[in-house]
């Protein structure tokens, strides 16, 4: 992972909250000429700020108009759902930036359309490896696998490696309040 942190604020540059991916915004998608920017961020797991593994696609929308109209940047991941926002710029607060690229040929909206109208219409259980294959997904759609590969790699090893120490905490947590409430009955059947 590269260590740059990034500048600026996912909140600054939002302009609203995370959308559910819809029908609606896959064709949308699908209808746009291109990208030709990709970036991946690794941000922290939702309801953990130290653990910075959660994947988090932004891609540049192409402009062929040359009226100097700022670029749209589209944020894709996967929180249990598939959301999205549109930004002015790739930047995303507390995130790692792992790698910007840029494409060698415009990849075509109905490419990364075709990743969010399989995932939005996926029909199995979301488990912590969920952000890792969305975001290989779309990495996938944009021909960069090769540039990429190590980072999955070591991605999913440090998921599997988070997810076991969140299933142990958890088993520690229900241990400690069946101490409690056991503890509990002792003394009210003392009394």
């Amino acid at each position: 992972i590269d260590p740059r942190h990034c500048s600026g604020s996912r909140g600054k540059a939002t302009e609203g909250p995370d959308e559910t991916v819809d029908a609606r915004l896959i064709a949308n998608i699908s209808a746009l000429w291109g990208f030709d920017l990709f970036y991946l961020y690794s941000a922290p797991i939702p309801g953990s700020e130290s653990h910075k593994l959660h994947q988090v696609s932004v891609l540049r929308e192409r402009n062929f108009d040359d009226d100097g109209a700022k670029p749209q940047f589209l944020y894709l991941e996967f929180k249990g759902r598939l959301v999205y926002h549109r930004a002015a710029d790739p930047d995303l607060d507390g995130a790692i930036l792992v790698h910007d690229h840029a494409l060698e040929t415009s990849i075509c909206g109905h490419h990364i359309a075709e990743v969010l109208d399989r995932w939005r219409r996926r029909t199995e259980q979301a488990d912590h490896l969920c952000t890792a294959a969305f975001a290989e997904d779309v990495v996938e759609a944009c021909g960069l696998q090769a540039a990429f590969a190590t980072h999955f790699s070591q991605l999913r090893t440090k998921l599997e490696a988070w997810h076991v120490e969140e299933v142990e905490e958890q088993r520690r947590k229900q241990l400690a309040l069946a101490g409690t409430i056991a503890t509990g009955l002792v003394f009210c059947t003392v009394q």
